[in-house]
């Protein structure tokens, strides 16, 4: 399950510069005085769409381990980030999971890969690594990112399993 964070269901892009400054301080006779200036900028939110989830009913499994490549595998999942044109952003999310049976016992693990590109060409998207990777929306504010994962099923008893994957954009 692919799950978004932020306000009115997307993801919040909330840029805001405090400009502070103090024009005059004066203190005479006893009397202090300050001038506080305070501005916001309020940046249109990054809307963030998710277009498929992970689909691992076609996937064969051999072993303890599943590997949904995010670059590779059309079993990935694929979101959309819509933003300001040609903008800086920084996408963060967890790793690591842990994904609970529902109905008893049992317990997968998940680690997330995903990858980013411009345009809708999985094939050519990059392997996102780092936080420091720099990300830009393209020219009509979009990026595509793909999810995929490396999920360990030693733990793992048949039935229904819930968790998210949460990720998070914000300009820079």
């Amino acid at each position: 399950m692919v799950r978004k964070r932020g306000l009115s269901g997307g993801i919040l892009g909330l840029v805001i510069g405090l400009i502070m400054s103090v024009p005059g301080f004066s203190q005479s006779a006893g009397q202090k005085s300050v001038a506080i200036e305070v501005s916001a900028t309020v940046l249109p939110e990054i809307e963030l769409t998710t277009i498929r989830d992970i689909d691992l009913r076609e996937m064969e499994i051999t072993g303890d381990l599943i590997h949904v490549s995010p670059i590779m595998d059309p079993a990935a999942g694929l979101m959309l980030a819509r933003g300001l044109p040609n903008a800086q952003i920084r996408l963060t999310f967890l790793k690591e999971l842990e994904m609970l049976r529902t109905d008893g016992p049992g317990q997968l693990f998940l680690s997330y890969e995903v990858s980013t590109f411009k345009e809708d060409n999985q094939r050519a998207s990059k392997l996102f690594q780092t936080i420091d990777d720099e990300l830009r929306l393209n020219e009509n504010g979009q990026i595509y990112i793909w999810v995929g994962a490396l999920i360990d099923l030693s733990n793992a008893q048949p039935g229904n399993y819930e968790g998210e994957f949460t990720v998070e954009l914000e300009y820079l």
